[in-house]
């Protein structure tokens, strides 16, 4: 299996990737030879030309996106209109780059055939409604827009799904549960497209969600 991965620089992402069966080509925000990471600018005029010089590469049978902008900050309960906007505006600043790069490398993947799978290290949180949740409005949309993004790959004959680490307890446990359920080969091919990963103890498990209806 070979292997795209964006967002290769941490720690989490480097314990995934050592555990990839085949070549994988790393990809994050700053080159590191050690770790065989190359540049990826996200910036909108950057875009074009790095996806352009992704011809020279075979497409991989596999990518995985784990690009993150760190903690999401929320539209509070009686925050002012003024401040509502200011924390949207940035919520909106902070994102709209890797949302704009994975949607349009999921539309050039799509004019090449492309048919392999997109693994996007996302959230459940936007799927399983859960009322303890009502306070991370923005944080809600950021995850309901990766939903829209694979849905529209998977509509593409693109095998897309989403997994959702679920807990920072022992990160580099589920790092390892997750590569494993990736070397399988066996996301997205049925109805599921969205899987929380559970933990009991040091036993592992998936939380799946299935496609829509199709009639």
């Amino acid at each position: 299996m070979s292997t795209w991965f964006f967002g290769a620089s941490s720690d989490w992402s480097q314990r995934i990737i050592t555990q990839l069966e085949g070549p994988v080509e790393s990809f994050g925000r700053q080159a590191n030879p050690t770790k065989n990471i190359n540049y990826v600018d996200y910036q909108p005029s950057a875009i074009k030309p790095f996806v352009d010089s992704l011809e020279l590469l075979p497409l991989p049978d596999t990518i995985i996106y784990n690009i993150n902008v760190g903690a999401t900050s929320e539209i509070e309960s009686g925050m002012g209109y003024e401040e509502s906007f200011r924390v949207f505006n940035k919520w909106w600043m902070d994102n709209r780059e890797q949302l704009f790069f994975k949607t349009y490398l999921s539309n050039w993947l799509t004019t090449k055939g492309y048919t392999g799978n997109i693994c996007y290290i996302t959230s459940q949180i936007s799927v399983d409604h859960n009322p303890d949740w009502k306070h991370l409005h923005m944080y809600k949309n950021l995850r309901a827009l990766d939903y829209e993004i694979i849905w529209n790959n998977r509509n593409n004959n693109i095998n897309a799904y989403g997994i959702c680490p679920a807990s920072n307890e022992v990160p580099m446990d589920w790092a390892d549960y997750i590569a494993g359920k990736i070397n399988t080969g066996d996301l997205g091919k049925q109805e599921d497209w969205l899987y929380g990963v559970s933990r009991n103890y040091n036993n592992f498990s998936m939380i799946k969600w299935k496609d829509w209806e199709k009639v």
